[in-house]
């Protein structure tokens, strides 16, 4: 069964449409903290999540209505679908030295991304370890339990080989851990919005040591 997600992220956003995207059902849920400085950190993130197509592309309509009405909201609506999907809840006493995590090489990119791939932590390690190989870092809270989000984004080959890589790691010692590849369906950009983050063009990794 395909999961669809629809993003609401702002800069500026009047209280109106706030209330608004409440009633088409949409959940606050600002971003604790960031961890790099190239970190995007809006000032509202609303998300919505549902399984049926209908109704995922009505709710976006509606938001697109509601935000593209009001001059102050500066940000972007982004609707997307779950693609990949892998999780562990691994906690091993066996070491895991995260030495074949893979290294990305970022570009400033010319257009929005196609691909996101979200590496959900709650291993502060792991999300550090995660940052110097050049994901960016955010936190969020998640059904009252604060997560450590790790993002990578680009075009769709490199992030489904990156998606892959990822997935058939053996994680180890982590703790719980959520892997999400999600595809662009549907976006609206606000005029006066123009932050276009880094995005993958290609990553290096070694062969973890037995």
């Amino acid at each position: 069964m395909t999961e669809y997600h629809l993003h609401v992220n702002a800069l500026a956003l009047s209280s109106v449409s706030e209330i608004n995207l409440r009633g088409c059902g949409l959940l606050s849920r600002p971003f604790v903290t960031s961890g790099t400085a190239t970190t995007y950190t809006p000032l509202s993130h609303y998300s919505f999540k549902t399984t049926k197509n209908d109704e995922f592309r009505y709710t976006f309509e509606s938001c697109r209505l509601i935000l593209s009405a009001d001059q102050s909201f500066v940000g972007y609506i982004e609707g997307e679908y779950v693609s990949g999907s892998f999780a562990t809840e691994d906690s091993s006493d066996e070491e895991d030295d995260l030495n074949d995590l893979p290294t990305l090489r970022l570009k400033q990119p010319v257009k929005w991304r196609e691909v996101e791939v979200h590496v959900s932590v709650r291993s502060s390690y792991l999300a550090e370890k995660l940052r110097q190989k050049n994901f960016y870092i955010s936190r969020i809270v998640k059904e009252d339990v604060e997560w450590e989000i790790a993002t990578a984004q680009g075009e769709a080959t490199v992030m489904l080989a990156l998606y892959n890589r990822l997935a058939s790691r053996s994680w180890k010692s982590q703790g719980p851990l959520r892997i999400k590849m999600e595809t662009l369906l549907n976006l609206y950009i606000s005029p006066g919005f123009n932050w276009l983050p880094p995005q993958v063009v290609g990553f290096e990794s070694q062969t973890a040591e037995k």
